[in-house]
């Protein structure tokens, strides 16, 4: 996923939006399509000045992960996979449940199965909270948690951005950090 443009790097169409019934299913260059049209609208914008404090909201969008942090940038130009995000927020309660979903490994031959919840809370335009799950990959179960924390972005809230950091561990194998930036929209 890179942060300019708006297709695929295969050239394919952008992602048709999210929210219809393809969601959770979109390949590899949609969701690269998808997260590059939500980098352009949402990237670099402000935290909204005029927040919500009553009803809910679904958003979804995309995310990258990579084993390399940094900015956000250096988060993309280094993804090793590529993902689906759902978030089901509150805005009368300050609170968000959620899930990355859809795995695509930048990486030939590598796959994923499974999803990982995130739950969180608001205050003011930002909102934290952690993400704590296991994916299917390659026949072992890789273990997922960390936390997350960004801003409600656009008018009336009408985007989330934001980061994670957490720790990815399998039985066998060194745990290594893995850092994520995503953006998603109210549907």
């Amino acid at each position: 996923m890179s942060a300019c443009g708006s297709s695929s790097p295969t050239g394919s169409p952008v992602a048709p939006p999210p929210g219809g019934p393809g969601f959770g299913t979109l390949t590899g260059d949609q969701i690269v399509g998808l997260g590059n049209s939500l980098i352009t609208r949402y990237g670099s914008a402000p935290a909204t000045g005029n927040m919500p404090v009553v009803g809910s909201a679904r958003f979804q969008g995309a995310g990258a992960a990579s084993i390399v942090g940094g900015s956000p940038e250096i988060i993309l130009a280094n993804a090793t996979s590529v993902y689906e995000v759902e978030a089901n927020v509150n805005f009368a309660t300050g609170t968000f449940t959620g899930q990355a979903t859809n795995f695509q490994s930048t990486q030939p031959g590598i796959t994923f199965s499974g999803s990982i919840p995130v739950t969180g809370s608001i205050s003011g335009s930002g909102f934290n909270g952690s993400f704590n799950g296991s994916l299917g990959q390659q026949g072992t179960t890789v273990n997922y948690s960390g936390s997350v924390n960004g801003n409600f972005v656009g008018d009336n809230a009408n985007g989330m951005v934001g980061t994670g950091i957490g720790v990815q561990s399998a039985p066998g194998f060194i745990s290594q950090p893995v850092f994520n930036y995503w953006g998603a929209e109210r549907q």
